[in-house]
């Protein structure tokens, strides 16, 4: 059997100041070690958001993208560790995984799933 990745509903940042939203588009992540694999139940609108998705957010972003800082949900995935293996079923708040150098790669909360650190 081949090891396709599944897709998840997603909204899109395309290029600068290019918003879409496409079912079925980007891969659900796959939590690395010291991560965990969020279903998103919720997820916030801050000016920052709006900022970048009017393309005036600075920083280094690659295409596509899903937007969101931060939201809530529920653990059903674990890199392995500790402590991602202990928060496992449980609902969360969290915040986008943070990138160095101003990098914008990694998918945020406006999508059905997110991966992010679990400390």
């Amino acid at each position: 059997m081949e090891n396709t990745p599944q897709k998840q509903k997603s909204v899109i940042y395309k290029d600068k100041g290019v918003i879409d939203y496409s079912a079925d588009l980007m891969d659900i992540p796959v939590p690395k070690s010291g991560q965990v694999l969020i279903k998103v139940e919720c997820a916030v609108i801050n000016p920052s958001d709006l900022y970048m998705l009017q393309g005036n957010y600075n920083g280094i972003y690659t295409y596509p993208l899903t937007p969101g800082g931060e939201g809530s949900g529920t653990v059903i995935g674990s890199g392995g560790g500790i402590g991602p293996w202990s928060l496992m079923g449980k609902r969360v708040g969290f915040t986008r995984q943070a990138e160095k150098g101003g990098k914008f790669s990694i998918g945020g909360s406006y999508a059905e799933y997110v991966v992010t650190n679990a400390y």
